[in-house]
């Protein structure tokens, strides 16, 4: 590893990753809303999307690991809760937890199949 430029400012190893992680904690939102979270300083390592019921959410990081998003649509009316573990510039873990809901749909449309004797389309 090549040393830095005489002068020039070495992050800290103690400082820890700048995140943002939208939606906000506490927030409902709709199911199709964007859920993002960014490292604006240092690296996202792992996050870990799941469900009130357990699901685990699949997601997709950035080669650059500066973002996660998810990669499969969500549910309405349920409780989803990210665990991040990210890296500062100079390497220092950094972990938070946040949880956001999709909001309930006020109507909902449900098909019923009433009867016993259906024939195969031709």
């Amino acid at each position: 590893m090549a040393a830095a430029p005489q002068g020039a400012p070495q992050p800290s190893p103690t400082e820890p990753a700048k995140l943002t992680i939208t939606p906000k904690a506490d927030a409902e939102v709709d199911p199709l809303a964007r859920v993002m979270v960014t490292a604006d300083t240092g690296t996202v390592a792992r996050v870990t999307m799941t469900s009130d019921a357990g699901k685990e959410i699949p997601g997709i990081l950035t080669p650059d690991a500066r973002t996660w998003k998810p990669t499969s649509t969500l549910g309405y009316g349920r409780t989803y809760t990210l665990k991040v573990e990210a890296r500062g510039p100079g390497g220092m873990p950094t972990r938070t937890t946040t949880s956001f809901s999709t909001v309930t749909p006020g109507y909902q449309a449900r098909v019923y199949l009433n009867g016993t004797n259906y024939a195969p389309l031709q």
